[in-house]
């Protein structure tokens, strides 16, 4: 599967509750602080030239919120098609008075594709993303090589990549795609082990409460 073709299919279906007032009331000046999209200029997203982390389906935000606290001499991208997280989590950086933070509710491939310049990323996270059990709809999967390459355009030469799914068949099929990519990548310090950029949450723990086995994947670039 082509550039094209990832961004034809689409890794998500968007599905969204009915806003609640503060939600309403409030989500144009946090959106207007922490938010952009494709027509905004990357280079100004940050006022400064930190290196950049990407999280990439943030859910409730928890993690790129716990990760922004900690980490501060990092900036953060974090994106998510689903505005209830986004607006949560916005919500928790504008009390916490963080700006290392900004947010896009967009698809993450045409984020990288048209918005993320070449060798801009430090890391890039995916954990736990839509694993679409359904054979038919493996091909909606985010974590297909096509993806991993354009991944690998985005990232600097010493940057990470972390990955984590609980669901075996899903990592098995990341396997079997970086195999396809064995040229871009290699195994890091991390793979097979709990990355150290993710607390436990309440995702998590659901599907350890199920008994579902965590796979953990980290990966570092060869030949940039």
């Amino acid at each position: 599967m082509n550039e094209n073709q990832l961004r034809k299919i689409r890794s998500f279906v968007r599905r969204e509750g009915r806003k609640n007032q503060e939600h309403s009331e409030r989500w144009p000046a946090l959106w207007g602080k922490y938010g952009f999209d494709l027509e905004d200029c990357f280079s100004e997203l940050f006022s400064n030239k930190a290196p950049i982390i990407l999280e990439i389906g943030f859910g409730d935000g928890a993690n790129l919120l716990a990760q922004a606290k900690e980490h501060s001499q990092y900036n953060f991208i974090g994106i998510d098609v689903y505005r209830t997280g986004a607006f949560k989590l916005m919500r928790h950086l504008d009390s916490n008075n963080i700006n290392n933070v900004r947010v896009a509710c967009s698809d993450a491939v045409e984020i990288l594709n048209d918005f993320i310049p070449d060798n801009a990323l430090a890391k890039v996270f995916v954990f736990f993303p839509d694993p679409w059990q359904k054979k038919r709809h493996h091909k909606r999967r985010l974590l297909q090589s096509s993806f991993f390459e354009l991944v690998w355009k985005k990232i600097e030469a010493q940057a990470d990549v972390f990955i984590a799914t609980d669901w075996q068949n899903y990592a098995d099929g990341i396997g079997e795609s970086l195999e396809d990519v064995k040229d871009l990548f290699q195994k890091g310090t991390f793979y097979g082990q709990r990355c150290p950029y993710r607390i436990l949450t309440k995702f998590e723990g659901r599907a350890i409460k199920e008994q579902r086995a965590i796979s953990e994947f980290h990966l570092i670039p060869l030949a940039k």
